[in-house]
């Protein structure tokens, strides 16, 4: 093992981590001149380009013990801690060289030096690169097809009727309906059960689904006090002295509005 040399890192002004032993397996290897670096951030080492990497993996050891925990808690624990795996702690030497700080068995650090690559950059010509190499940018010419089939299709899908929206004779026929004269006894008690029923349900009360039997009489209760209650309302139409000449029929919605103000009255609570 080839003793390299011993450099710091300075965490802060304050906090300089010391010891810092870098050795290779390579004798004849020689770094450049490192004596302390400055952490940045934390950095993917196994995704580092290899023209950036100024040699083999550098083995690091310390006698300090500060400079051991420093280490695990920088490279062990806090990367585990936040879910996150083959990551090293960057940190800069100058403005070309820079030392990647990561654990694998032991403490090791990648040199990076881009002084080789901005060496490299001016040699190469890219004029004499073929252009079958190079990345096309320009858009895609586009082609035109026939969109006649298609333009079928749209057209019969737009033919077709829309079940969402309304058809003006179901409309007509609802609003017929919801008017539409009563005119014996069966049809207005068949109508006030249903419209009780319906106005129960909406507030959520029907004995089918109460779960005490008392939520079941009073329900029941409700509709028969609003049953009776509407009958006796529609009653004013055969007093004598609200009779006139042209008597008005009872229609479908004059019963629902008197129901719902009974209900109203009987069970909301403002």
């Amino acid at each position: 093992m080839n003793y390299l040399t011993t450099i710091q890192l300075h965490e802060s002004k304050r906090n300089v981590i010391n010891d810092i032993q870098l050795w290779s397996m390579n004798k004849t290897l020689k770094l450049p001149s490192i004596t302390s670096c400055n952490p940045i951030s934390y950095i993917k080492h196994v995704s580092l380009p290899l023209y950036l990497v100024y040699c083999c993996p550098i083995t690091v050891y310390t006698d300090d013990p500060d400079t051991s925990d420093y280490f695990k808690t920088r490279l062990v624990e806090t990367p585990l801690s936040n879910g996150k795996s083959g990551v090293g702690l960057l940190c800069q030497v100058d403005s070309n060289t820079f030392l990647v700080f990561y654990y694998e068995d032991n403490v090791k650090v990648l040199v990076l030096s881009f002084s080789k690559f901005l060496e490299t950059l001016p040699q190469l010509d890219i004029q004499s690169i073929p252009k079958n190499t190079l990345l096309d940018l320009r858009p895609p010419k586009r082609i035109r097809t026939n969109t006649t089939i298609i333009d079928k299709i749209i057209e019969k899908k737009k033919q077709r009727s829309n079940s969402f929206i309304a058809n003006p004779n179901t409309t007509k026929g609802n609003t017929s309906s919801s008017s539409s004269v009563l005119t014996n006894q069966e049809q207005i008690n068949t109508a006030i059960n249903k419209i009780i029923f319906s106005g129960l349900r909406i507030r959520g009360l029907s004995s089918n689904v109460a779960s005490s039997l008392n939520d079941k009489l009073t329900i029941k209760e409700i509709h028969q006090m609003t049953f009776k209650a509407t009958q006796f309302a529609l009653r004013k139409h055969n007093y004598s002295f609200n009779k006139r000449e042209t008597k008005k029929p009872l229609r479908l919605n004059d019963l629902q509005d008197i129901i719902e103000n009974l209900l109203q009255l009987f069970v909301d609570v403002e």
